[in-house]
């Protein structure tokens, strides 16, 4: 289930073959902080940007959150670094995805690791624990702007994640860096191979 603008599903699509290592060789902003790792190694996300905020440990707007946000965009958490309680885990994976998500950024902590990897379902988080948080439905947003891992991100940015880290542009930025960062893997790529043939 994908519900992508016909110019942006070909931006994904392009991004999908590029790796984070190579933007990080061409721009200097966007990265989030480092520490934000994903759950399970081998997943990629690329996807528009759906904006959560969390002030607490409510997670009481996230069942809002799987049901308004765009399918085929990602949910990109700020919980303030906080990595005492998880607000994301399985139960919320069957979710997102049953809304056709494609995937989980949380700048604090998710649980239920093994059952993620399982589900295929790519999440990066900041920290894991089995403590949770509790549905209160008394504060947090969605939708407007956020800082998660250090970066701004605005629902529509797009984000790129993989095992070497997470990437947002905007969609102007994107536009403008795709070709030469296709470009650069070309030229990487047959580097890599005459390297491999000197030492063969």
């Amino acid at each position: 289930m994908n519900s992508l603008g016909g110019k942006l599903a070909s931006l994904v699509e392009r991004y999908k073959k590029i790796e984070t290592g190579t933007l990080g060789h061409l721009i200097d902003k966007g990265f989030m902080d480092p520490r934000i790792r994903p759950v399970w190694k081998g997943g990629k996300i690329v996807a528009p940007a759906f904006t959560v905020r969390l002030l607490s440990y409510d997670t009481g707007i996230m069942p809002k959150v799987y049901q308004t946000a765009p399918p085929g965009s990602v949910v990109v958490i700020d919980q303030r670094s906080d990595i005492t309680r998880a607000c994301f885990g399985e139960i919320a994976a069957y979710r997102a995805m049953q809304g056709g998500l494609v995937g989980t950024i949380i700048d604090g902590s998710t649980t239920d690791i093994r059952a993620l990897e399982k589900l295929a379902f790519p999440v990066f988080s900041r920290g894991i624990s089995a403590l949770t948080g509790r549905p209160r439905n008394e504060d947090g947003d969605m939708g407007g702007s956020i800082i998660c891992g250090g970066v701004p991100v605005n629902t529509g940015d797009l984000v790129i994640a993989d095992d070497d880290g997470i990437v947002v542009l905007t969609i102007q930025q994107a536009e403008e860096l795709v070709e030469e960062a296709e470009a650069y893997q070309v030229k990487e790529g047959e580097l890599i191979k005459q390297l491999k043939e000197q030492l063969s």
